[in-house]
């Protein structure tokens, strides 16, 4: 199991990845690099509160508690995207600039993600 450092690399490095996946033209990637990252962000978010990684299912209900506490404004909005894009990775339907809109909008979930967890 990961700790939340290192779910906090992990979805520093994905967010990057997929940005020039995207700027490369490929989406598929792009769209899972940015799912993984956020996956991670999250994961993160919940290791520094000491609580196990969160399942795929509980993922939206985590981001809509951690919404409700200071400095959680927009992370519903935020979260939007990177769900978007994990049906794009298996499913190809998002244009270029979608797909890189999403992965930047995806960044700011991750930066946000991270300062809750203490890694800025």
């Amino acid at each position: 199991m990961l700790t939340a450092p290192e779910h906090a690399a992990e979805a520093r490095r994905s967010i990057t990845r997929g940005a020039q996946d995207a700027a490369d033209g490929l989406l598929l990637q792009a769209s899972n690099q940015a799912w993984h990252a956020a996956k991670h962000a999250i994961n993160a978010a919940a290791a520094s509160r000491s609580r196990s990684p969160v399942q795929y299912a509980e993922k939206r209900r985590f981001i809509d508690d951690l919404a409700d506490e200071p400095g959680g404004s927009n992370l519903k909005q935020w979260f939007s995207y990177p769900w978007q894009l994990h049906g794009n990775a298996d499913q190809g339907f998002l244009p270029a600039g979608d797909v890189s809109e999403s992965v930047r909008m995806t960044g700011l979930l991750v930066d946000r993600l991270l300062a809750i967890a203490g890694y800025p």
